[in-house]
């Protein structure tokens, strides 16, 4: 079976300690054929680092390594470029770097009224209902937005805020009154050939949540057939999550192929 992990973090990431050469070596132990580097660059965080050459170093250090493991791991340099809407010129030179394999989208905060919602680390257990709602209306039109600016291969954790709202703070979450909102998002990526990640991060019952699923045969149901499998890891032990199950569940669905990049270009590979 051909297991690709398209979404992994380096110590080039402010929240990953594990070097490249680790992550390479665990890949390699763990029977996945390629790993493409997405490491962090959150451009909300523009005046306050260098983030241009922050990701350019990450790409740097793929493109120096990759060939110790030509004969045993593909190693892709990607990036994930997170909130670019914050600075989308900013946004369009990270995304032009030279080397370049694949550039992954997402939102990892919320501005919302001046306030700025980190979802990873904003209590959702003192937050209204109503503001929840809020947050989570927010999340997705800031997702459509990122999309438009950015235009990236992969959109990455579209159940992002899943994540957080509930499975780490137990509030009660639901996509369904975002349909419309997700189904936007879903047109969109549908129509301009960027692929949506199944990301497999903290999950550890060895199947995707029941939502999810829905989602995934909604996305399908709409002509959608352009997905990766991303772990997201930022430890080396969650490389390739779930990933033999996430494959039968695709299948199941009446996915036959995920993708994956080199040189901003797609290709397909059978699951």
């Amino acid at each position: 079976m051909n297991y690709i992990d398209m979404h992994v973090h380096t110590d080039h990431s402010h929240d990953c300690k594990v070097p490249l050469r680790e992550m390479c070596d665990t890949a390699i132990a763990k029977g996945l054929s390629a790993i493409n580097i997405s490491d962090h660059c959150d451009i909300w965080k523009w005046q306050r680092c260098d983030l241009y050459s922050a990701a350019k170093n990450s790409i740097i250090d793929v493109l120096d390594t990759r060939a110790a493991y030509h004969d045993r791991l593909t190693i892709t340099a990607g990036v994930e470029i997170g909130d670019c809407f914050r600075n989308p010129k900013l946004s369009r030179q990270v995304a032009e770097i030279e080397g370049l394999d694949c550039v992954t989208g997402s939102v990892h905060s919320v501005f919302l009224d001046e306030e700025r919602y980190p979802m990873a680390s904003t209590d959702f257990s003192v937050l209204s209902d109503e503001r929840i709602v809020e947050i989570a209306r927010r999340y997705f039109e800031e997702v459509r937005e990122m999309l438009e600016l950015l235009h990236p291969d992969i959109l990455a954790h579209l159940t992002y805020a899943a994540r957080y709202i509930k499975k780490r703070y137990h509030r009660e979450f639901s996509f369904m009154p975002y349909l419309e909102q997700l189904d936007d998002i879903y047109r969109y990526i549908i129509a301009h050939g960027i692929a949506l990640e199944i990301n497999t991060a903290y999950i550890n019952d060895n199947r995707l949540p029941e939502e999810d699923v829905m989602l995934l045969r909604r996305y399908y149901s709409m002509g959608g057939r352009l997905i990766t499998l991303g772990s997201d890891a930022h430890k080396t032990e969650n490389l390739g999550n779930i990933f033999p199950a996430a494959h039968e569940i695709l299948r199941g669905i009446g996915f036959t192929h995920a993708c994956r990049f080199e040189e901003r270009m797609m290709s397909r590979y059978a699951l």
